[in-house]
């Protein structure tokens, strides 16, 4: 069951990950640095480190919400 909310997670955070990094492309207007990929990574890892603070300190996460939220949705991010 656990490989179906990884599964689900990576399928959303793929898709935005694709998103935004055409969004930061655009809006960067140079063909040669990859901006989107350096905007996803940064926002991810951002996400990450919020995700897990709270988690850890605040309300702790089930098994299963960590997987779709963390290696799901923003590993695929």
């Amino acid at each position: 069951m656990l490989i179906l909310f990884v599964g689900a997670g990576g399928l959303i955070g793929a898709i935005l990950r694709h998103l935004v990094d055409i969004w930061a492309n655009s809006m960067s207007g140079s063909d040669g640095f990859p901006y989107g990929t350096l905007a996803v990574n940064a926002i991810g890892c951002f996400v990450i480190g919020i995700i897990a603070g709270t988690a850890e300190t605040r309300h702790p996460l089930s098994t299963e919400s960590q997987a779709f939220l963390v290696i799901g949705i923003l590993g695929g991010f």
